[in-house]
């Protein structure tokens, strides 16, 4: 298992939590939105009703997101979830209420099909946040987690493995820290409540 596709993978999540999503999603995919936990990979082949496949997915993980306590709004015609409507990615990074619904249902998250992995055009200075933020994450205890590509994005996690659970805790901790910096704000003080890992 690479590790830079482990980090890539926490990066990414970071970022559709604050930048609009990775991979053409805005679907954080797993309570990796602040643990670091695998993200399921993107598919290479996909039929042509992948995208309806998908979307139908997303809608289940989405319905058990509500289960849960967490009032997610249904997901456009391409899956994506707009996660502001249940607060900033640096608040739903802290909430132990949400973190807890995102470990619950992730495993609902269906692969994110070929048609859909190019995420939308970032600007230059979401791409210089995004530089910033893998600065941190290595400055916080990641030191080998990888910068973002020239477009703002984070390497792909293919053929990756979950992280044991002291790894996860680790990500959990430096994601917290450098969560603001992805909004151009200064890291912050984890919060020693919060747990990343169930």
């Amino acid at each position: 298992m690479t590790r830079t596709g482990r980090f890539g993978a926490a990066a990414c999540l970071a970022v559709a939590f604050t930048l609009a999503g990775c991979g053409g999603s805005e679907t954080p995919g797993v309570a990796t939105a602040a643990t670091g936990a695998a993200k399921p990979a993107t598919s290479t082949s996909a039929p042509s009703n992948a995208v309806e496949e998908y979307v139908a997915g997303v809608r289940k993980y989405v319905k058990c997101m509500r289960n849960e306590g967490i009032n997610l709004p249904d997901p456009d015609a391409k899956g994506h979830i707009d996660y502001s409507a249940v607060g900033r990615g640096g608040e739903l990074k802290r909430d132990p209420k949400f973190l807890a619904a995102s470990q619950k249902c992730a495993s609902l998250m269906p692969p994110l099909p070929a048609e859909l992995e190019k995420g939308p055009p970032l600007t230059e200075e979401q791409i210089r946040y995004a530089r910033e933020y893998a600065k941190c994450m290595r400055a916080n205890g990641q030191p080998d987690f990888p910068d973002p590509g020239a477009d703002g994005y984070f390497p792909d996690r293919d053929g990756d493995q979950a992280p044991t659970e002291q790894e996860a805790q680790a990500m959990f901790r430096a994601g917290q820290i450098c969560a603001p910096v992805l909004e151009g704000r200064p890291p912050t003080t984890p919060d020693p409540n919060a747990t990343g890992v169930g």
